[in-house]
């Protein structure tokens, strides 16, 4: 019987342990996207590139439903949590770690004296080849539960057209 309770551990363990086979590639895509904010250069960012291909239909969902010099849903940039942050708090706050349920968080303060952070967690997908790809992006400001962005983008989108 003990033998059988052994085995039955060890390969929980060993199911436990390589549960993420791609979490050093993952934290590495996560802290590459956060890079250009760091450095005040987000004009040539492109995190796009690094998007599945559901997360950048969303954006052409916007683009498309979205009247010539408006505005769309997509209102803030996600990766970020807002519109604007301060670089140097970034810089001192973020931090980058990953979760047990496979997802990679950020977690930092955008502007100096904050006294509350800035959550943001990244669903990914990653390849046979080690590729991974940002397929969503979940964030919670300061007394804000995570919202999922395709989500709420796609029921921005739906309320938007139901309206006209």
């Amino acid at each position: 019987m003990q033998k059988y309770i052994l085995t039955a551990l060890l390969l929980a363990c060993a199911t436990t342990a390589g549960a993420d086979n791609f979490r050093p590639q993952k934290l590495a895509l996560i802290q590459g996207l956060y890079v250009p904010y760091q450095n005040g250069n987000t004009i040539h960012a492109h995190p796009e590139r690094h998007f599945s291909a559901d997360l950048q239909a969303v954006y052409q969902e916007d683009k498309q439903h979205t009247p010539p010099n408006e505005v769309g849903c997509i209102d803030y940039d996600p990766i970020i949590a807002g519109q604007d942050w301060d670089q140097a708090s970034l810089n001192r706050t973020l931090n980058i770690r990953p979760l047990a349920n496979g997802r990679v968080e950020a977690v930092f303060q955008q502007f100096l004296g904050d006294f509350s952070a800035t959550q943001v967690q990244f669903v990914l997908q990653c390849g046979p080849n080690g590729r991974c790809l940002v397929d969503d992006i979940y964030s919670a400001t300061p007394g804000h539960r995570l919202v999922s962005f395709k989500r709420s983008v796609r029921r921005c989108i739906s309320e938007m057209t139901n309206q006209h």
